[in-house]
This record gives C-alpha cells, structure tokens and sequence, in this order.
C-alpha cells in the first residue's frame, strides 16, 4: 500500500524476522490455531465453516491480512490476523484494522513470536498508514498481556462484558 512520505516520517520498519503472510497450504494448520485459541479464550459458539472462509480469504490474501510466526522447521507456531472496518459513524478516511485472532500455541510461548507478530502489526501501521487495534479477551493472564501489548502500542480503550459471556439466548432458542 503505497501513501505519501514526508521527510518528518521515520522509515517504515523491516518485515519482522521470523513472520511471514499467510499463504495458501496454511490452512489446516491455521484452522487448528484457530480452534485452540477459541477453546482457550473464546466464548458463544464457534461455526468452523466461518472459521474456514475467513482463513481461506486471508490464506488468499483478499482479506485479513494475516501474519505468522514461523519455527525454523516450517511449524506455524503463532498468529496475527487481523480485519479491516471502520467505526458506524466513521466515513472513508476511518477504516482501521481490527484482530480478529492474536495467539501463540502455548508449546511457543517463551518464544519471540509473539513480539514478532507485534512487530507484524507495526510494519503493517506503517506500510498501509491505517491504525492497528489488538484486544485482549482472555480468560487469564490478562495483566501480562496488556505489558505485552503496551510495549508495542497504547492503550485506547477497555472493553466490558455484562453477563458471562454464555450467550443464553442461544441456548433457549435451540432447546426449542
């Protein structure tokens, strides 16, 4: 994505070591990290069609820009997709990138894939000059995620959930 640089704006930073886009063949791997991080943090329901069309279209490179972090052997060990949408109220200048999934397999996580993924998502602010919001949704260690995020960003906002999160109306209807 090319935008006008101006002498004042630092050069865009190196694609990060050790990531890569995702390409087409990552898909299984992709769906099963998809899946282990909805079973870690998710909550409602999971429909694996949708799972599979989005990591397709990011595998395809229409949509979701995604990064991975990459073993030496080829492993896809961690993931940063992400999705492009604007506020309601927002009119073409407002489009922003959005996470749609920010996780490292537990068996990585003393890794650097994370951070890589983070740097991910700063040459991608950089190269494209459209804003990168990440979220925090997790069921523990929320403290050490957000130090981890600070590092690599600010802080813009917080995010509540009134109720568990069980999604009862979900549950009424099939019973139904």
């Amino acid at each position: 994505m090319n935008r006008t640089r101006f002498a004042s704006t630092p050069p865009p930073p190196e694609f990060p070591k050790g990531v890569r886009l995702a390409l087409p063949g990552d898909e299984t791997p992709l769906f099963r990290l998809f899946l282990q991080a909805f079973n870690e943090n998710g909550w409602g329901d999971c429909d694996p069609q949708i799972v599979r069309d989005v990591i397709a279209l990011a595998c395809q490179r229409e949509r979701h820009p995604t990064g991975v972090a990459v073993e030496p052997d080829g492993t896809i060990a961690g993931v940063l997709a992400l999705h492009q949408t604007r506020n309601w109220y927002s009119g073409p200048g407002g489009w922003y990138l959005t996470e749609l999934l920010f996780y490292v397999a537990p068996a990585y996580r003393r890794s650097r894939h994370a951070a890589h993924l983070l740097q991910f998502a700063q040459w991608l602010e950089q190269e494209s000059g459209i804003p990168v919001l990440l979220w925090i949704m997790a069921r523990e260690g929320q403290a050490a995620k957000e130090r981890l995020l600070a590092r690599y960003g600010r802080r813009v906002s917080a995010g509540f959930m009134i109720g568990t999160g069980e999604f009862r109306y979900m549950r009424q209807k099939l019973a139904a």
